[in-house]
């Protein structure tokens, strides 16, 4: 019988790194004792055999994979249920088209911290954990590497350190788990109901399209911290008597989603008998690219609906509440025709006119306004004049029009980061090395990050260099099924035209190398992304060429391989990042602060490669923490110096130390960039209650 896990303080811990105050284990594990969730936790077998039962009429050992799965999920749920909700007086909500769960029964399990009492429950019936989480369904694609993974990982980081927050984006509709043959019909039964990770409100929501008032369902998912709270991401569904969804317009969709957040933010406001003229106190919200800046006027419109507040008051009340967050401004303005809005959602123009009338008054710059000449909405402009602050997660992209908003908005510009859920990418997918790390750097890391830290006071241990290097000849044993010495060079996020050339120009570089008589001491495996929405057909032909190049060469085939990646799911991108040596980040938008896929490498030990200046002023190479400076006698060109960078890194591979020791730093760094981190960093630089009454002043 388990002991029931602890409990830390959360809000009080700090993670060591964000007012570096560090506590002891003992202390961090001291919380006020849950019953319910203690006592279900004690009772874990019984739990499992009395849900089979319910729902299968068998014991758990006799049951299917698919059955077994659906009742570990309803157990997971039971806790959840019970296990406290983040609570204050202010709530963060954040708005995003798209916010990517990912599987979610390993997270789960972790973050209940009965991972390792379930793992070896299931042995006892001859399962894992990873045959119950085949049964999970995914997206075939992962999609970039983007806002919605790191949105959605925001949600889990402010739960463990204690901030309330609730997530809302449009619902794709995916089955909750996959059906196989042996488990068809119980399980097709099973979901009819209401047991899945999902829970749909009971009530029906409605949004007006088109002039009429159209039914929408919300389905909430919990989503817990690190042994600690809970939060909510909430999908909505767009009108299914509108068309199905996948026929609505994008601004359809997007004015759903809005509309539904909307109701849903002032619902719970109202609920909680809270001051709507002092909104700001209560709620702060976050708008995550795209047209969610549409719940703007949509808050203006059903605040002054209820005519209690003047149309002044409530545009300062709601510009003190919302804030944006983007990856970088863009270049080109997102757009909606007026007539589409009129059609749509015509009782938001006459808000929006009202916006555009105020903006004008500040700036009657063309690229500034909301309404343009050609009768076009820019929702880029309407986000960036009514929102008390913008949040840019690549400080690098600058271009004229970001240089005009800031000399607008002084001050109002910040370069801040979601970071990466590293219990997700480290914890949930790379077990061998998540386990020698809690021998290594005991378990604090799991709760403070930046303990990972205590890595690097073994730097230069044989024994520790050792025990990396078999973790990971263990992880690529689990990608390819081999046991060969070769490096293993990522390029994953998707590649543009450049990037692309880059990678491709090497490969061909080592080839002919190699077909000259040169005989590497150390093979090489290329992984490149070469399908999935957002690859171009040219580039995935480009490198499909080499792999049939390459492989119909027998010499070639000894020292260097390609492996084009046509999909992936977010659970190869977690096997992927597990095995990797190198991952190479040659966009320009990825910036000074690394790409997302980059840093879930680098957690798991791999080392980066970037690409850094400014391409007019000469740019340099950065590859395993160091860089490489362009040659002047042939006018530093950029792919001379990539060649050298990568050409110097495989040279110093054929050390046996090399690797484990860039893998010992990228990890002992990496906790740095952890979600949890950044929701501090957040709480404190944009979401305090402080700075929130200071916005709210006229």
């Amino acid at each position: 019988m388990p002991a029931p896990a602890g409990r830390t303080g959360r809000t009080t811990n700090a993670l060591s790194a964000c007012g570096r105050v560090r506590r002891s284990e003992t202390e961090m594990r001291v919380r006020a004792t849950n019953m319910q969730r203690d006592i279900l936790i004690m009772n874990m077998e019984h739990q499992l055999h009395d849900i089979a039962q319910e729902r299968f009429g068998k014991s758990a050992m006799k049951c299917t994979d698919t059955e077994l799965y659906c009742t570990v999920m309803v157990y997971c749920k039971r806790l959840l249920q019970v296990t406290e909700r983040a609570a204050g007086e202010k709530k963060v909500y954040l708005i995003a088209r798209q916010l990517k769960l990912g599987r979610l029964l390993s997270v789960n399990l972790i973050n209940l911290r009965i991972y390792d009492h379930m793992k070896k429950l299931l042995g006892k019936y001859g399962r894992t954990i990873s045959q119950l989480e085949e049964q999970e369904a995914e997206a075939a694609d992962i999609g970039e590497f983007d806002s919605a993974w790191t949105a959605g990982e925001l949600v889990e980081a402010a739960a463990t350190v204690g901030i309330p927050m609730e997530g809302f984006a449009l619902r794709e509709d995916t089955p909750s788990a996959s059906v196989e043959e042996e488990g068809a019909s119980a399980l097709n039964l099973f979901l009819s109901g209401l047991d899945r990770w999902e829970n749909v409100e009971e009530s029906v929501r409605y949004v007006r399209l088109h002039g009429k008032n159209m039914p929408v369902r919300v389905y909430d998912y919990d989503i817990v911290g690190y042994d600690s709270f809970v939060n909510k991401i909430r999908l909505i569904s767009p009108p299914k008597s509108a068309g199905s969804p996948e026929r609505l317009s994008d601004l359809e969709r997007m004015y759903t989603l809005a509309s539904g957040a909307a109701r849903c933010i002032l619902g719970e406001m109202k609920a909680r008998k809270y001051d709507l003229n002092r909104l700001y106190d209560h709620a702060v919200i976050q708008l995550t690219g795209d047209f969610t800046a549409l719940i703007i006027p949509e808050l203006i419109r059903i605040m002054t609906e209820d005519k209690a507040m003047s149309l002044d008051e409530v545009i300062r009340i709601v510009a003190a509440t919302c804030y944006c967050s983007m990856d970088s401004l863009p270049e080109k303005p997102l757009l909606i025709s007026v007539p589409e809005l009129v059609e749509t959602a015509g009782m938001l123009l006459p808000v929006i006119w009202e916006l555009d009338e105020r903006a004008r008054a500040r700036s009657q710059d063309p690229d500034l306004l909301i309404i343009d000449k050609d009768n076009n909405i820019n929702v880029t402009s309407l986000a960036l004049h009514f929102a008390f602050s913008a949040i840019l997660k690549d400080g690098s992209g600058e271009n004229v029009l970001s240089e005009k908003y800031r000399a607008l908005y002084p001050g109002k510009f910040f370069v801040r980061d979601n970071g990466v859920s590293f219990r997700r990418w480290l914890l949930a997918s790379n077990h061998p090395l998540a386990d020698y790390l809690s021998q290594t750097v005991s378990d604090v890391y799991k709760w403070d990050p930046v303990q990972l830290e205590r890595l690097m006071q073994h730097s230069g241990d044989e024994a520790v260099l050792g025990a990396l290097r078999n973790v990971k000849k263990e992880n690529k044993l689990a990608l390819t099924g081999s046991g060969e010495s070769a490096v293993y060079d990522m390029l994953l996020e998707y590649p543009d035209r450049d990037s692309a050339m880059l990678f491709s120009e090497y490969i061909r570089h080592r080839y002919n190398r190699i077909k000259d008589g040169w005989e590497p001491e150390v093979p090489v495996i290329f992984f490149v992304r070469t399908g999935g929405e957002g690859c171009s057909r040219e580039t995935g032909e480009v490198f499909r060429g080499l792999q049939k190049l390459v492989g119909g060469d027998e010499k070639s085939s000894r020292f260097m391989r390609i492996i084009c990646l046509e999909d992936l799911n977010a659970s190869a991108a977690q096997r992927l990042a597990a095995a990797c040596d190198l991952v190479e980040n040659l966009t320009e938008k990825t910036g000074t602060l690394g790409s997302f896929y980059s840093r879930i490498c680098e957690l798991g030990g791999a080392a980066c490669l970037s690409l850094c200046g400014d391409p007019d002023d000469g740019r340099t190479v950065t590859i395993a923490g160091e860089q490489v400076a362009p040659d002047v006698e042939n006018g530093g060109d950029v792919l001379d110096l990539y060649i050298r960078a990568k050409d110097r890194f495989f040279e110093n591979c054929a050390d046996r130390n090399y690797l484990p020791g860039r893998m010992l730093e990228s990890i002992a760094q990496a906790g740095r960039y952890s979600a949890d981190l950044c929701a501090l960093d957040m709480m404190r630089g944009i979401w305090m209650p402080e700075k929130n009454k200071k916005r709210g002043k006229k």
